[in-house]
C-alpha cells in the first residue's frame, strides 16, 4: 500500500483536509484504522520500514500512529505486541521496533502517571525473570545493544529488590546465566551493576548474599 504513488497524495489530501476543517477530527491514522485495524496497518507500516523506498513515510505514519494510541491511551503492554515485539524471541534488543517501544512508555508515563506501566514488567510477564535476564546479560556484550542493555537490566533489579526479592534471590538469577554469557556473576556484580550493590546494604538480607556469594566462590 504504502509504496503506491497515489496513497501519498492520499496522506496528502487527508492532511490538509484536516487543517482546514479540524472539526471533522479526521485524520490519517484514523482513517487507516478504522478500515484496517491496529494490528495489520501496525504490520504494513512495520514493513514498509524495512524498504528503502518507503521507509520515510512509514516513519512519518508510525510516529502518528503513536501519537494516536498515547491521545487514546493505548497502553504499552498494548503497544509491545503492535509492534511485533512478542515475535522477537531472544533477539529482542536487536529488534530498532524496542526504542520506539521504550519511548512510548516513558511518554505514556508522563501523559497517564497514575496508569502508567514500566517496561520491565511487561518484559517479565512475557519472558520470565531468568530468561530475560539472560537477553539482558548477553546483549551487554554487543556494542549495539550494551547501552539499553545495560540500562534494562538495572531496571530488572532494581524492580526485583522493589519487589521484596532477597538479594540472595537476585543473586540466583544473576548467577544462572554465567555459563550463557561465559562471565563472572561476582565480577558482573561489582562492574556492571553498580545499583544492585549500593541496594544491598539498604535492605535486609545482606547475610544471605554474603552466604551465596561465599558459596559462589568456592565453586569458582
Amino acid at each position: 500500500m504504502l509504496n503506491k504513488p497515489q496513497f501519498a497524495t492520499w496522506v496528502k489530501n487527508v492532511d490538509e483536509l484536516s487543517a482546514t476543517r479540524p472539526d471533522t477530527k479526521i485524520s490519517t491514522i484514523s482513517t487507516l484504522k478504522a478500515y484496517y485495524g491496529d494490528e495489520a496497518l501496525s504490520q504494513m507500516i512495520i514493513a514498509a520500514q524495512k524498504n528503502p523506498k518507503t521507509q520515510q513515510l512509514a516513519d512519518e505514519l508510525q510516529t502518528r500512529q503513536l501519537q494516536y494510541w498515547l491521545d487514546n491511551k493505548k497502553t504499552p503492554a498494548d503497544v509491545f505486541k503492535l509492534l511485533e515485539l512478542s515475535k522477537a524471541g531472544d533477539n529482542l534488543l536487536d529488534n530498532p521496533q524496542v526504542s520506539t517501544w521504550l519511548s512510548y512508555v516513558a511518554d505514556f508515563k508522563k501523559k497517564t502517571p497514575r496508569k502508567s506501566q514500566e517496561s520491565i514488567p511487561i518484559l517479565t510477564t512475557h519472558y520470565g525473570d531468568e530468561a530475560l535476564s539472560k537477553i539482558l546479560l548477553e546483549a551487554k556484550q554487543t556494542p549495539s545493544t550494551a547501552t539499553i542493555a545495560d540500562k534494562l537490566h538495572q531496571e530488572q533489579i532494581q524492580h526485583w529488590l522493589d519487589a521484596g526479592k532477597s538479594p540472595g534471590d537476585v543473586f540466583k538469577f544473576l548467577h544462572s546465566t554465567r555459563q550463557a554469557t561465559n562471565c563472572s556473576t561476582t565480577r558482573s556484580l561489582q562492574r556492571g551493576y553498580p545499583m544492585w550493590t549500593i541496594s544491598i546494604g539498604k535492605i535486609r538480607g545482606y547475610r544471605e548474599f554474603r552466604s551465596w556469594r561465599d558459596t559462589m566462590a568456592t565453586r569458582r
